[in-house]
């Protein structure tokens, strides 16, 4: 194992700051006869279930339990997204069909995953139990690294040898660069102060990525991959949940984000044993392109970006700041992490 230094000092992100679901009522009558679009007979609503991912991606969510006791998890959609569910959820129960570790949303009476009930949106799913993510100490765990490159893996190889019937779902070819071009374009209008401080950053993503972005190996990706996007059994992935973001990207692109993610915890974590097992494990494979790998880091960086655009909607300065630094400290140490990723 290669000597490792520092990377920072007190930059940590803080986890005291966790995004709730809405609080919605429902009435008993009202769950039952949007479950029956589904057949679903409703028994009770399980208040004591906890919920993992973002609760960002609906309105609200209930966990019900079915009269033979099965557990479900409810989700009434945001307006705007019905349709985009309704394309998402054909593409999970693809993956889910091909065995990947994908949550199936369930097909109504009349064929399709997304229900209209009294002006409303749903969908419905079956809730998967899973063993809570420590943070930070998930980051110093190999086997979740290992676990998470064979998913990689095994999304890769279905996605490629399924390439004609993915192409029938029309699924979009999402370009990093024209988003970052638009938040640069934002940023500088509404607020020159912030924008000052990302012109650093900027300039070196287009330098060191920009130019060579568009003749970058594309693949499927999951769009959002990272291990709260998890739910997570003793020693395995028992589900990848949250592919709303999943479409053709830079064929890295999966693996940058869990990556960058692990190192917002506290840079010094991408030394660790899970961030190294998992590039080392998916570098091994061979399922990307040589071609990718030399632009990994800025890849990183970029991505970071879309992370940083968030922070700024949710108006979270602390957050913000941290970001700035730790995309800094990526800039700074770009050198050294390739050469301790053997990259």
């Amino acid at each position: 194992m290669k000597e490792t230094k520092p990377l920072s000092s007190g930059l940590e992100l803080p986890h005291t700051r966790h995004p709730h679901d809405t609080i919605n009522i429902m009435t008993h009558d009202a769950i039952q006869e949007i479950l029956m679009c589904w057949n679903i007979p409703f028994g009770i609503l399980r208040d004591d279930i906890t919920f993992y991912g973002s609760p960002e991606r609906s309105k609200a969510r209930w966990a019900v339990e079915s009269k033979d006791s099965t557990l479900y998890v409810l989700e009434k959609l945001h307006e705007v997204d019905t349709n985009h569910k309704e394309k998402v959820a054909q593409v999970i129960a693809f993956f889910h069909d091909k065995k990947l570790p994908a949550v199936s949303y369930i097909k109504t009476q009349h064929n399709t995953y997304v229900v209209e009930y009294k002006k409303s949106h749903w969908l419905l799913s079956k809730f998967i139990h899973n063993v809570p993510l420590q943070r930070p100490q998930y980051t110093q765990d190999a086997w979740r690294g290992e676990q998470i490159a064979n998913f990689l893996m095994q999304l890769s190889h279905t996605s490629k040898t399924a390439r004609s019937d993915l192409a029938k779902m029309n699924i979009p070819i999402f370009s990093l660069k024209d988003q970052i071009i638009s938040l640069t374009h934002k940023i500088s209008h509404h607020d020159p102060k912030k924008y000052k401080k990302l012109v650093p950053i900027l300039t070196f993503v287009k330098e060191e990525l920009f130019e060579k972005y568009d003749t970058l190996p594309i693949g499927f990706c999951h769009g959002d991959l990272h291990a709260m996007n998890i739910l997570w059994g003793k020693k395995n992935i028992n589900a990848v949940i949250d592919w709303e973001f999943l479409g053709y990207k830079p064929e890295t692109y999966d693996l940058a984000l869990t990556v960058g993610c692990i190192g917002i915890e506290n840079p010094n974590f991408l030394q660790d044993d899970m961030a190294r097992v998992l590039i080392q494990k998916v570098r091994n494979a061979n399922i990307y392109q040589e071609e990718s790998w030399k632009y990994f880091l800025e890849l990183i960086i970029a991505i970071r970006l879309i992370w940083l655009e968030l922070w700024l909607k949710n108006n979270d300065t602390d957050i913000v700041n941290l970001e700035l630094a730790y995309i800094q400290i990526l800039i700074k140490e770009s050198k050294y992490l390739k050469n301790i990723w053997d990259i």
